[in-house]
């Protein structure tokens, strides 16, 4: 699916919609703070999006690990 971005306001609101969809809750949480960091530092878009993706991975594994230390009952986690 393609989605035409016609302004740049119309940027963030797509780009938030498209995360959720791909369910990458993290990189939705700090990307905008990943932004400005970037801006300052001049990153790279790869140094930028490696920062990103890490901080979801990282996310991720603390969670699992989360789970791992604690089962609840019902098999469910969370």
């Amino acid at each position: 699916m393609s989605v035409a971005i016609n302004a740049v306001a119309d940027i963030r609101p797509a780009l938030l919609d498209q995360l959720k969809d791909l369910r990458l809750p993290t990189v939705r949480e700090c990307y905008e703070d990943n932004v400005r960091r970037a801006e300052r530092e001049t990153l790279n878009y790869e140094q930028y999006l490696l920062e990103v993706i890490t901080r979801e991975c990282e996310q991720r594994r603390n969670a699992r690990c989360s789970c791992r230390i604690y089962w609840p009952p019902s098999g469910t986690c969370g």
